[in-house]
């Protein structure tokens, strides 16, 4: 897996953004079709920063940080070699034009 990092700061708060390219399975029920399951490419994570600068790790679930100190990732935090935690920030996974229709206000995410 080939993860890309972003290190950020979004309205004063440091983030770090983490994509992947792995496939994200979703397994669900539905009452009008019954079991649904579907697999979509690539997910994106948003963590507290704090003061550190992360970049991949050797492995797909690990980051770095400045210091060269291993952080694992998961599903509500980024958790450091030292008892460190950051928390996930909370995010929606939706397609552009299904969420601009409705949140015409919506800005746009560039690094500049």
């Amino acid at each position: 897996v080939d993860a890309q990092v972003l290190n950020d700061t979004v309205n004063g708060q440091g983030v770090v953004l983490v994509a992947a390219d792995s496939i994200v399975r979703v397994h669900g029920y539905s009452y009008r079709e019954g079991d649904i399951s579907y697999s979509a490419g690539g997910q994106v994570r948003a963590y507290e920063r704090g003061d550190y600068r992360f970049r991949p790790g050797e492995y797909p679930e690990q980051l770095l940080d400045q210091q060269d100190q291993i952080w694992q990732m998961s599903e509500q935090e980024l958790i450091s070699e030292e008892g460190v935690s950051l928390r996930r920030i909370n995010g929606h996974l939706s397609f552009w034009f299904g969420w601009s229709a409705f949140y015409t206000e919506t800005a746009v995410y560039s690094p500049e």
